[in-house]
């Protein structure tokens, strides 16, 4: 008689930043939600908590109902130490991030840190270095990757449906850009802050720039040719009346891909009411073809804000198991993106 599978053990997970206090945070919206579902608790067990004291700790446990047996931490390095822990997912403000996962990335557990990875090129490459040495597995929080209207463009770009790109306006489902150059500007510095009844509450000075212009050209890869060209705008603002609120288009030798989200500028991210449209022209046929896509049955049991972050997690798991490629941003990829930004940000600065 062959003998019978082992079942893979589930990752033991500690998170960082679910807050009691906070029940509208991002960690208990888009990550508690998948960890706790039952296809997620298959996979995972939360088994330690790091907040900004024990009593934090343990408060957020009593909070979400977690298991008694959850640890409570107050100091990253105690919680790094924990023999128990397999995996470290950050969800503070950016300014902690290094501070609360730097300790554990030393010791060589898988670390999954929320976009960006640290408050500056220093520490992001910091991190990267030491993940690097240490052999731990890292995860970057940008869901988008691996949302399903990304696969569906990665499916139609790798089939040819419209033969090798020639330019477009986002990287992340084509390739590495090659090189990339930006202006930054601030048209409306004085911002209003309104109240979730859209009444303005008061007005502020910013110093943040609202028209981004990037143009650059990507490595050439099995979808796209040598020089194809990236264009990208963003403006903040008031639209016109009837403007997506994103359109991107990636042109190719066959076709064009048109995607258009009318409301948010986030195609990865949004309830069931917020269309996302993807729609393929072909030169030859000259017709113009609707692409259907579709979020997994698992993932429609979610709220909208863990359905992405679930298929990180999922992917994430896959990829571990099976010791296959990763197919989101690690560490070293997120350092890389730093880089860019910093080039990009720095005539900004200057």
């Amino acid at each position: 008689m062959s003998p019978q599978p082992t079942a893979t053990p589930r990752i033991r997970v500690a998170l960082i930043g679910l807050s009691a206090t906070a029940k509208t945070g991002w960690a208990s919206r888009a990550h508690l939600p998948y960890l706790l579902s039952p296809r997620g608790s298959s996979k995972y067990e939360i088994v330690a908590l790091l907040n900004s004291s024990v009593p934090a700790a343990q408060n957020a446990i009593k909070a979400y109902n977690l298991p008694g047996s959850t640890k409570a931490y107050g100091d990253p390095a105690a919680l790094a130490a924990d023999r128990d822990v397999d995996m470290v997912v950050c969800n503070t403000r950016v300014d902690r991030h290094f501070e609360t996962v730097v300790d554990s990335v030393k010791k060589g557990k898988d670390v999954f840190v929320e976009w960006p990875l640290a408050q500056d090129v220093k520490h992001a490459r910091e991190l990267a270095l030491l993940s690097e040495e240490a052999g731990g597995e890292t995860v970057i929080g940008l869901q988008g990757v691996v949302a399903p209207v990304a696969t569906k463009l990665r499916a139609l770009l790798e089939g040819g449906r419209v033969g090798r790109v020639l330019s477009s306006d986002l990287r992340r489902v084509l390739g590495e850009l090659a090189s990339v150059k930006g202006g930054f500007h601030l048209q409306r510095p004085e911002v209003k802050i309104t109240d979730e009844r859209g009444a303005t509450v008061k007005t502020v000075r910013s110093d943040v720039p609202d028209l981004i212009l990037v143009t650059g050209k990507w490595n050439e890869s099995a979808t796209t040719q040598q020089n194809a060209t990236l264009h990208y705008r963003f403006r903040r603002g008031q639209p016109f009346p009837g403007e997506a609120a994103l359109e991107w288009t990636i042109h190719g030798e066959k076709g064009e891909i048109r995607i258009v989200s009318p409301q948010i500028t986030f195609i990865h991210v949004g309830d069931d009411t917020v269309p996302r449209i993807i729609e393929v022209h072909d030169f030859a046929t000259d017709k113009v073809d609707k692409v259907e896509w579709d979020w997994e049955d698992w993932q429609k049991d979610l709220p909208f804000q863990a359905r992405g972050v679930g298929a990180l997690y999922e992917a994430f798991a896959d990829a571990k198991a099976a010791g296959t490629g990763r197919p989101y941003v690690t560490f070293d990829l997120a350092a890389k993106r730093h880089e860019q930004l910093e080039e990009l940000l720095s005539e900004w600065q200057g």
